[in-house]
C-alpha cells in the first residue's frame, strides 16, 4: 500500500538528527480552545524515511528565529537556535545577565496558541523528571516558554543500541517516566505527546531523565468529548484513532510508555515505513507485536500497557505495582480473525491519493473526519440510476465485488449491500457509509463522520451544536445528518448499540411534541416573532437542544431553565408575549426546546424597542438642552435689561404728563395746595406702577417686547373692551384719564388711585397670558409636540 500524499495536510514529519534536544510537536489545531469543535480529532502521521518537500504556507511556518523578541533580548544573550523539528516552534540556547544557559522556546504563531490551563498548573510541577520550566508567557505577540537546558540529547538515540543493559535501562526508564506522568496527572495535565524524543537526558551514568515538551498537553476536562488525539500518530492509543473523544483521558498517555518502552526494546520505531491507513488498522484491529520481547516482566509491562480497552490498562498504580516486583493482572486479548489469504490480486481503490487493497484498511480509514466526507462525497452523494451509476460509485462497487472468496468476509451480506441497499433512494450519503463500514469491520463502534457514536458523545455533540453561533458549525451539520437522515437507527444494528434506537424514537417523539406545543402559541406571538420562526421553518424545531436535555442530566435542565429566566427576566417589560410561553413551558424538555427556539425573536423585539426607546430618550434630552438654551436667552442680563427700559419709557413719559398736568391745574384754577397734594400722591402711585411694570419686564424678559408692554396691550384693551378678558387699558387710559379730570375738576390726584388698580389688573392679565404661552411653548418644545 503506499504511503498517504505528502501534501495532506494531516501529515506531521520528523526533522532534524535524532539526539536533537527539542522533540517535535504537531501545531495545535484551530479548534483547540473552541468547544463547539472539540471532537475534530486530529492524526498526526508517522515518521517517513524522507522528508518530501514542504508547501510554501508549511515553509513560512517554518521558518527559524534569528533575533529574540525584545521583550527577552533586553534580558538574556542570544547564544544559539537549537535544532527543532516541526513547526510548533523555535528553541534558541540563551544565557541570562548570571551567565547561566536556559532554553528559549519561542512559538512561531503569533497569537496565543500554549495552554493558558497548562501553564497556570506549571509551577506545581516541581517534580525531579520533569524538566524545569522557570517562566511563561508572551513577546512580540508570540507565546514562550523559559525552561532548563539539558545537554545530553534525548531518548531517542538510545532506540537500536541493544546492550546486555538495555532491559535494565529500559527499566529505570520506565519508573522515571512513570513518575512523571503521575506528578503531572496529580495536578490535571495529560502529556498527550510521550514518546523518546520528548524524553531528555540529563545524564547516562547515572541515567537521569526529564520529560518535557507540552506543547500539545492539556488539562483534564470532565467531558469525553474535550480531548483531541493531538500527538504522534505511532504512539496513540487505540481508542484515539477510533474518534471516541473523552476516553483518550490520562491512559492515553500509559500506552504511549507501553510503545516507548517496546521500541526501545526491540530497537526499532513502531510501525516504521508504514502508511497511516495501516497503522491505524495495526492499532485497532490487531494486538501489538510483542513477539520481539524476551524477558518476561518486561513483557507483561508491555502487555499491561498496550492493552487495548483503557478501562483494563495498566496506569499508575500497576506500574507501580510492577516495578516494586509485582505481578498485576493483564487483560486477556480477545483473538481477533488473521488476515485473509489472497488468492487473486486485488485492484485498489484510491481515495485522497491513498490506495486501499483491503476493506479492514477503508474501515479504519473512514474512522478519519477527512476520509469520511471524502468518500461520501466521492461514492454516494450522486450515485445516479442503477442503470447508469456514476463515476464514484462504479468504482466502489468494482472494487468491492473482488472481494468474494469464501472465509475472508461475508459475502452474502456484502453483495446483498451492493447490490441492494446501497441504492435504497431513502438513505443519505452517511447513511450508506454507515452500512458500508458495519459490512468492511463489524468489529469497529458505531461511526459517523469520524466520531464514535454513543450515549456518551452523543450528548457531547447536542451540547456544542446547541452552544453553536454559525449554523455551518461542525456538530450542528452533524445533529441536522443524524435528524435528517435517520442515522441513530443505522448505528444501532452495530453491536451493542441498540440504545441509539430508543434515543432517536425518543429525540422524535419530543420534536412531535415540540411542534404541538410550537402551533398552539403561534397564535399568541407577534407579527415579528411569527416572521423570525418562519424564515427558520426548514430547520424545523430546536433539535440540538432537544437532543441535549433528553440525553443530559437534571444539570442540564437547570441550566436551559436559568438561561431561558435570565431572557425572561430581560426582556419582562419590553417582551410580554415571551414571559408569557417561559411560564407555561414549566419544566417540560419539549416546552423548554420550543421556547428557545424563541429566544432570538424576544431578544430581537427587545433590542429593538430599547434602541427606540433610547432614541425617544435622546431625542428628549436634546429638546430639553434646547429649551435651557432658549431659557437662558430669555433671562440673560441683556434681554433682562432691555425689557427693564421697554418698561420705564412709557412710565417716565406717565410722570412727565402728570407733573404738568398737576403744574398745569395749580396755575389754571389758582389751586397751588391741591396741585402740590396732587403731585405728591402721583410720584407715590408712580413709584408703585414702576415697581408692578419693572417686575414683571424682568420676570418675562426677552418676551416683554414682543407683545407683552404695556403699550402693546393697551391697543388691545380697548379692542377687548366689553368682552369678559379685556381688562388691559394700558397707558393710553393711564395718559388720558388725569387730563380729562383735569380739565373738569383741576383735581387730576383723584383719578390717582383708580389707574394704579387698573395697571394691576393689566400687569396681572399680562402675566396670565405669558404664563399660559409659557406653558405652551414649554410643552411644545420639550414633548416636541
Amino acid at each position: 500500500m503506499r504511503p498517504e500524499d505528502p501534501t495532506d495536510p494531516l501529515r506531521n514529519r520528523l526533522e532534524g538528527p535524532a539526539d536533537s534536544l527539542r522533540t517535535r510537536l504537531e501545531p495545535d489545531s484551530p479548534f483547540a480552545t473552541a468547544p463547539a469543535d472539540a471532537l475534530r480529532t486530529r492524526l498526526e502521521s508517522e515518521p517517513v524515511p524522507q522528508t518530501p518537500p514542504l508547501r510554501e504556507e508549511e515553509a513560512q511556518q517554518r521558518e527559524t528565529l534569528t533575533v529574540l523578541p525584545k521583550q527577552l533580548a533586553a534580558r538574556f544573550q542570544l547564544l544559539e537556535e537549537l535544532p527543532a523539528a516541526g513547526a510548533e516552534a523555535n528553541l534558541l540556547l540563551v544565557a541570562d545577565q548570571s551567565s547561566r544557559q536556559l532554553v528559549a522556546k519561542i512559538y512561531r504563531r503569533a497569537g496565543r496558541q500554549a495552554s493558558r490551563e497548562v501553564w497556570a498548573k506549571i509551577p506545581r510541577l516541581n517534580h525531579r523528571y520533569v524538566v524545569q520550566i522557570l517562566e511563561t508567557g508572551e513577546a512580540g505577540q508570540r507565546d514562550y516558554e523559559l525552561m532548563e537546558y539539558v545537554s545530553g540529547g534525548n531518548l531517542a538515540r538510545f532506540v537500536g543500541q541493544r546492550t546486555d543493559a538495555t532491559d535494565a535501562m529500559v527499566t529505570e526508564t520506565v519508573r522515571q517516566i512513570a513518575s512523571a506522568l503521575s506528578a503531572l496527572h496529580e495536578v490535571g495535565i495529560i502529556h498527550q505527546d510521550l514518546k523518546p524524543e520528548n524524553v531528555l537526558v540529563r545524564s547516562t551514568d547515572p541515567l537521569d531523565l526529564a520529560l518535557t515538551d507540552f506543547g500539545v498537553s492539556r488539562v483534564l476536562d470532565q467531558t469525553r468529548a474535550a480531548a483531541t488525539a493531538a500527538g504522534t500518530l505511532a504512539y496513540l492509543a487505540p481508542e484515539l484513532l477510533l474518534s471516541s473523544g473523552g476516553q483518550t483521558s490520562r491512559a492515553r498517555d500509559w500506552w504511549a510508555l507501553g510503545m516507548m518502552a517496546r521500541e526501545l526494546l526491540l530497537g526499532q520505531r513502531p510501525f516504521e515505513d508504514m502508511g497511516q491507513p495501516a497503522i491505524d488498522a495495526a492499532v485497532m484491529l490487531r494486538d501489538i507485536d510483542l513477539d520481539g520481547v524476551t524477558d518476561p516482566r518486561l513483557r507483561m509491562l508491555c502487555a499491561g500497557l498496550l492493552t487495548r480497552d483503557p478501562e483494563d490498562r495498566w496506569g499508575a498504580p500497576q506500574v507501580t505495582s510492577w516495578l516494586a516486583g509485582g505481578s498485576p493482572a493483564v487483560a486477556v486479548p480477545v483473538a481477533l480473525p488473521a488476515p485473509p489469504t489472497r488468492t487473486k490480486p486485488i485492484q485498489p481503490l484510491v481515495l485522497l491519493s491513498v490506495r486501499y487493497t483491503e476493506p479492514s484498511d477503508l474501515a479504519a480509514a473512514l474512522t478519519r473526519p477527512g476520509v469520511w466526507e471524502a468518500a461520501a462525497r466521492r461514492f454516494f452523494t450522486d450515485m445516479g440510476p442503477a442503470h447508469q451509476p456514476s463515476e464514484g460509485w462504479r468504482t466502489l462497487r468494482k472494487w468491492l465485488r473482488q472481494f468474494d472468496e469464501p472465509d475472508t468476509y461475508d459475502i452474502e451480506a456484502l453483495q446483498e449491500l451492493v447490490d441492494h441497499e446501497l441504492h435504497d433512494p431513502a438513505l443519505g450519503p452517511d447513511a450508506r457509509l454507515i452500512r458500508l463500514l458495519r459490512v468492511l469491520n463489524p468489529r469497529t463502534p458505531p461511526q459517523c463522520r469520524g466520531l464514535t457514536i454513543d450515549r456518551e458523545n452523543l450528548l457531547a455533540i447536542a451540547r456544542r451544536a446547541a452552544a453553536a453561533q454559525r449554523l455551518d458549525d461542525e456538530n450542528v451539520r452533524l445533529v441536522e445528518a443524524l435528524w435528517q437522515q435517520q442515522l441513530l437507527t443505522e448505528l444501532a444494528q452495530y453491536q451493542g448499540a441498540a440504545e441509539l434506537r430508543d434515543i432517536d424514537a425518543s429525540w422524535r417523539a419530543a420534536e412531535s411534541r415540540s411542534r404541538e406545543i410550537l402551533a398552539w402559541l403561534w397564535p399568541q406571538l407577534p407579527a415579528t416573532a411569527q416572521q423570525g420562526l418562519s424564515a427558520g421553518a426548514d430547520a424545523g424545531p430546536a433539535i440540538a437542544p432537544l437532543l441535549s436535555l433528553l440525553l443530559g442530566t437534571e444539570v442540564d435542565t437547570a441550566r436551559l431553565v436559568g438561561q431561558l429566566d435570565q431572557v425572561s427576566a430581560r426582556t419582562a417589560t419590553t417582551v410580554p408575549w415571551f414571559a408569557m410561553a417561559r411560564h407555561q413551558a414549566g419544566g417540560d424538555p419539549a416546552a423548554l426546546a420550543t421556547v428557545r427556539k424563541l429566544v432570538p425573536a424576544a431578544l430581537v423585539e427587545a433590542e429593538q424597542t430599547d434602541r427606540r426607546n433610547a432614541a425617544a430618550q435622546a431625542a428628549h434630552q436634546e429638546r430639553i438642552v434646547r429649551w435651557q438654551h432658549m431659557e437662558a436667552q430669555r433671562v440673560s442680563p441683556g434681554a433682562v435689561a432691555a425689557a427693564t427700559r421697554s418698561a420705564v419709557g412709557p412710565l417716565t413719559g406717565y410722570g412727565a404728563a402728570m407733573v404738568f398736568l398737576a403744574v398745569l391745574g395749580g396755575w389754571v384754577f389758582d389751586l397751588v395746595a391741591p396741585a402740590v397734594a396732587c403731585l405728591v400722591i402721583g410720584l407715590i402711585c408712580l413709584v408703585v406702577q414702576f415697581w408692578l411694570e419693572i417686575g414683571f419686564a424682568q420676570q418675562v424678559g426677552a418676551e416683554y417686547g414682543r407683545g407683552y408692554t404695556l403699550f402693546s396691550q393697551a391697543g388691545a384693551g380697548f379692542l377687548r373692551a366689553g368682552r369678559p378678558r379685556g381688562a388691559g387699558f394700558g397707558c393710553l387710559l393711564i395718559l388720558a384719564a388725569p387730563c380729562v379730570l383735569s380739565a373738569l375738576v383741576g383735581l387730576p390726584a383723584l383719578a390717582y388711585v383708580p389707574l394704579v388698580l387698573l395697571h394691576l389688573r393689566s400687569v396681572s392679565h399680562r402675566r396670565e397670558l405669558w404664563t399660559n404661552q409659557y406653558a405652551a411653548a414649554h410643552t411644545r418644545v420639550v414633548n416636541g409636540q
